[in-house]
């Protein structure tokens, strides 16, 4: 299991910071809304989790210095409904923040996400030529 901390730049006065983490075929985000004036005000933490199945892609943008100033992480979604659960989101995705030391955590997270989606879909196209 990989996880690392994000934060979100969702609302002008207000920053959403959470945890991504990867198991038993989910993405799940643990975020909590706090301003972003003086950090007192927050929301209760709360869960959304995704499927495989939900997920279109996961990319991961750097700069040219292998992430030394710039890395984002940008998730892409099936349909907006489900971008819907994340604040901040774009029409059928988000993109999220981390900090460099978690470069590595992240660059699992996406391999890992990519490998299951990629056996999901081989399991899939199994049962429907099993299924004729």
């Amino acid at each position: 299991m990989h996880n690392f901390p994000f934060w979100i730049n969702a609302y002008d006065f207000a920053e959403v910071q959470g945890i991504c983490n990867f198991e038993a075929n989910k993405l799940n985000f643990e975020i909590q809304t706090k301003d972003a004036l003086l950090g007192i005000l927050k929301t209760k933490p709360k869960v959304v989790s995704f499927n495989l199945s939900d997920i279109a892609s996961l990319e991961l943008k750097t700069d040219w210095f292998g992430g030394l100033f710039y890395r984002k992480l940008k998730l892409q979604l099936k349909t907006m409904a489900l971008a819907d659960k994340l604040p901040g989101n774009d029409i059928n995705g988000v993109t999220i923040s981390f900090k460099r030391k978690y470069l590595r955590n992240v660059k699992s997270l996406i391999d890992d996400l990519n490998y299951s989606i990629g056996m999901k879909k081989l399991d899939d196209i199994d049962r429907k030529f099993l299924d004729q």
